[in-house]
């Protein structure tokens, strides 16, 4: 996904009224939800021809100790440590 469309995937909530049979998800709710009941920093790293890799994060604690609901953008830096750890625990499902 281009950063632009990972951003509004991490979105809670939807405004979209056009649901269709084919959509994934008709109130934005249940990647979000599901994934914040496992634990508590869910993170979304991406990358589409021609766009930079994006990442975003719901960040539990960080909510808790701002009280804002706000979707945290990685940048380059926190993206390549981000997927050094994924990469070191886990090298053969990865292909970077």
């Amino acid at each position: 996904m281009d950063p632009s469309i990972l951003e509004e995937a991490m979105r809670i909530g939807s405004s979209n009224e056009a649901y269709s049979e084919d959509d994934l998800s008709k109130y934005g709710m249940g990647m979000k939800t599901a994934s914040m009941s496992q634990a508590s920093l869910i993170t979304v790293l991406s990358k589409k021809d021609g766009f930079p890799e994006a990442a975003f994060a719901w960040d539990m604690e960080h909510v808790n100790r701002t009280n804002e609901w706000e979707i945290l953008q990685l940048d380059a830096k926190e993206i390549q440590n981000f997927k050094s750890k994924i990469l070191f625990k886990n090298k053969e499902n990865f292909n970077v």
